[in-house]
C-alpha cells in the first residue's frame, strides 16, 4: 500500500485532502448534519453491525473479532481509530487496509460535499463516512465500529449495532464525557439498543445498568475462556470478543493461535537487543496494565536498566500516569511532540519542573529521544516507549531506519 513514488504521491494526496476537508471556513458538521451528509451520499446498505467501545481495549476487541471473522471467511469492515502510521490503517476490509486510490476518491466525494452543504468534517467523522463509502461499495456481512469516544454523540451511534460491546469504564477524556466513573459510563450505555446484547467486559456502575434495562437492552456479562490465555492482549478485551462471537453466531470456529495473536501497537516488541517494547497505553488504568506487563517480564528476564519513552497529549492525567513507573523505571526520556500534533503541549521548563520526576531527559522531538537510546542504550537494558498512538507511529518510522545498540 505505501510503497513507492506512486503510492507516495496518493499518501500527500490523501493527507492534503483532509486537511482540505477540516480547514474549510464552514461551520463543524453536528451528529445531525452527518445524518443527511450521509442521506446525500446515498448510503443504503446496512451490513449486520458490532459496536464497541470503552475506555480501553476496544482496538484490541475489534482486532480478535476481525480475526474471528477472517478465519471463518465471513466478509467484513472494521473502522478503528486512531491509527499508528497511516490514516489507511483506520479503514479495512477483510483485515486489509483500504487502498490509497480508493480513500482519496471517497474523500473528494466528501470534499466535494462539504462544499456543496457549506460544512466541514473534523478529522473522525471523515474517517466515518470514508467507511461507510466504502462499506456502500464492498457490502461485506459485518461491520466492526470502534467508538472514537465515549459512544452518545459518537457516528457509530448512527447505526443501530446488533451486539454492542463496552470493554470497561475508567477516567478518560473527561472534559468531554464528564469527570465520574458513573457519567462516563452512562455515555458509553448509549451504543446499545432494545431487545439487543451488549456485552460488558468490566464493573459497570449501577447508574448506567439501570439505563440498560430501561431500554430494554440484553445485559450479558463476558465471561472468561479457560482454554484460550493471551499474555500480551488484556483478558477485558479477548473474554468480551469471544462472548460477543458466542452470542452473535455461534456456529464459528475459533483459530487456533488465538492464545498468541498480537495487536500492533500493544506489548510489541520492537527489537530484542536492548528489548524495547511499545504500547500505546495512554491513560493510567491502561498504563498501570501495561507495567504490571512489564514487571511480570522483568521477573522472569531481568534488566540492567529500565528506560521509558513517554509522550502523552495536554488532556491525559500525566502524573497518575507516571506514578505507575515509580520505583523500576531508572530514567524517562520525555520527547516534545508539540511540533507534530497541536494537542501536545510544549514542553516548556514550568511543565519539566512540575509534571516530570527528576531522573527525566527531555527532547525537542522523539527522533532525538530514540538516536539518544540508539547511542547510550545497552543490550541488556529494557526499553519501553508508550503514552499516545503519535509517539508509537514516530517509533515505527524511526525503526523502519533500524535501531541497533550501542
Amino acid at each position: 500500500m505505501h510503497n513507492g513514488i506512486l503510492d507516495t504521491q496518493f499518501s500527500q494526496c490523501i493527507e492534503q485532502t483532509i486537511d482540505q476537508i477540516t480547514s474549510l471556513d464552514f461551520p463543524q458538521a453536528t451528529l445531525n448534519d452527518l445524518k443527511l451528509f450521509l442521506k446525500r451520499l446515498n448510503i443504503s446498505y446496512v451490513p449486520r453491525i458490532i459496536t464497541v467501545t470503552g475506555t480501553n481495549g476496544k482496538g484490541s476487541t475489534v482486532a480478535i473479532l476481525s480475526h474471528i471473522l477472517q478465519h471463518n471467511a465471513i466478509d467484513h469492515i472494521c473502522h478503528t481509530s486512531p491509527h499508528i502510521r497511516f490514516f489507511n490503517e483506520r479503514i479495512s476490509y477483510n483485515q486489509q487496509p483500504i487502498s490509497d486510490h480508493d480513500l482519496l476518491n471517497y474523500l473528494q466525494q466528501i470534499y466535494s460535499l462539504c462544499l456543496a452543504l457549506e460544512i466541514k468534517l473534523h478529522y473522525h467523522f471523515i474517517s466515518f463516512v470514508s467507511t461507510w463509502l466504502y462499506i456502500q461499495a464492498q457490502k461485506p456481512k459485518y461491520a466492526i465500529l470502534e467508538v472514537g469516544v465515549g459512544g452518545r454523540l459518537d457516528p457509530a451511534n448512527l447505526f443501530d449495532a446488533d451486539i454492542a460491546i463496552i470493554t470497561t469504564v475508567a477516567l478518560d477524556h473527561c472534559e468531554m464525557l464528564g469527570n465520574t466513573i458513573e457519567e462516563i459510563a452512562l455515555e458509553k450505555a448509549h451504543i446499545a439498543r432494545a431487545k439487543k446484547p451488549v456485552i460488558i467486559g468490566d464493573n459497570f456502575p449501577k447508574s448506567a445498568l439501570d439505563y440498560l434495562h430501561q431500554i430494554n437492552a440484553k445485559v450479558i456479562y463476558a465471561k472468561h475462556d479457560s482454554n484460550i490465555n493471551n499474555a500480551f492482549i488484556h483478558p477485558n478485551s479477548m473474554n468480551c470478543a469471544l462472548t460477543a462471537i458466542k452470542h452473535f453466531d455461534n456456529t464459528l470456529s475459533l483459530p487456533n493461535d488465538l492464545g498468541a495473536y498480537r495487536v500492533a501497537g500493544r506489548f510489541q516488541i520492537i527489537q530484542d537487543k536492548p528489548l524495547m517494547i511499545a504500547d500505546v497505553a495512554h491513560n493510567p488504568q491502561a498504563v498501570a496494565h501495561f507495567f504490571t506487563q512489564v514487571k511480570s517480564l522483568l521477573m522472569q528476564t531481568p534488566k540492567t536498566r529500565v528506560l521509558a519513552i513517554f509522550s502523552a497529549n495536554q488532556h491525559k492525567d500525566i502524573t497518575n500516569i507516571l506514578e505507575c513507573g515509580n520505583g523500576f523505571v531508572d530514567q524517562w526520556l520525555i520527547p516534545d511532540l508539540s511540533t507534530i500534533d497541536p494537542r501536545f503541549s510544549p514542553l516548556t521548563n514550568q511543565h519539566k519542573n512540575k509534571l516530570f520526576p527528576h531522573n527525566s531527559i527531555f527532547f525537542n522531538n522523539a527522533t532525538a529521544a530514540f538516536d539518544y537510546i540508539t547511542a547510550t542504550a545497552y543490550a541488556d537494558d529494557l526499553v519501553i516507549v508508550f503514552g499516545s498512538f503519535v509517539l508509537i507511529g514516530e517509533l515505527n518510522k524511526y525503526h523502519d531506519k533500524t535501531i541497533s545498540p550501542k
